[in-house]
């Protein structure tokens, strides 16, 4: 995960009456058709995402990068996050100066399940 991203937990807001509410955030699938060329280290991207989730501090809840993936196979990029929208998402990829990305809301269907003791 990277640090400086937001928090994976909702925050909270002041709206104009002073009240605290809460930001709600969704789940979206990211998808980026990405080239890299053989040999080159991919670890750029995870910098670029970084760099720009420090630059989305101007929103009320910055997006949360779960997981980030990347399949040299097929060329892609795939990566799950928490925003409060998909625009907030595409921000990100524009500002990290990344392809055109399809951005998705999903649902997750199993969160922490059971995990396979290692000896």
């Amino acid at each position: 995960m990277l640090p400086d991203c937001g928090s994976v937990q909702a925050g909270v807001v002041t709206i104009t009456d002073s009240v605290p509410a809460r930001v709600s955030t969704h789940h979206f699938l990211a998808e980026v058709h990405l080239l890299i060329s053989r040999g080159r280290d991919p670890s750029w991207i995870g910098r670029s995402l970084h760099a720009a989730c420090r630059r989305l501090s101007g929103i009320t809840a910055r997006p949360q990068i779960v997981s980030a993936v990347y399949s040299p196979a097929d060329d892609r990029l795939v990566c799950i996050l928490e925003a409060a929208s998909w625009k907030d998402v595409r921000d990100l990829f524009e500002i990290a100066l990344l392809p055109p990305v399809r951005v998705l809301e999903v649902v997750t269907v199993e969160d922490d399940g059971p995990r396979l003791q290692q000896d």
